[in-house]
């Protein structure tokens, strides 16, 4: 009898908790000019990120993300000046409230989250 209890309950918070939003997900601005020109990063909830870069590879970049631990997030971009060009990003979760893109091993932006609307 109480398994018939607890084993659906066990199932109902494995499932709540795997579906947990990861600590970059949202909307991020860049805290200062940097040398790509970003001014803001979405991260979605559904596995997709958007940035514009407008200083050094200009276009919008297309982005497919996948958590690497709770704390940094890998995006699989793609710009749109060039569809065939693949480039991987990482989002580095540095607080609730700060975070920095890298790329190529390299801190190329800081950001602060912005408030959900």
């Amino acid at each position: 009898m109480k398994l018939n209890f607890i084993l659906p309950f066990t199932l109902v918070f494995i499932s709540l908790t795997a579906c947990s939003p990861h600590s970059g997900a949202g909307k991020w601005q860049a805290i200062d000019d940097n040398q790509y020109g970003i001014k803001d990063l979405s991260i979605l909830f559904e596995g997709k990120a958007e940035f514009i870069s407008t200083k050094q590879d200009i276009a919008t970049w297309h982005c497919f993300w996948g958590a690497e631990s709770q704390t940094v997030a890998v995006l699989n971009c793609v710009p749109s000046s060039d569809t065939e060009r693949r480039e991987k990003f990482e989002f580095v979760v540095q607080s609730t409230e700060q975070a920095q893109l890298h790329y190529k091993g390299e801190m190329i932006a800081n950001f602060k989250r912005l408030p959900y609307k």
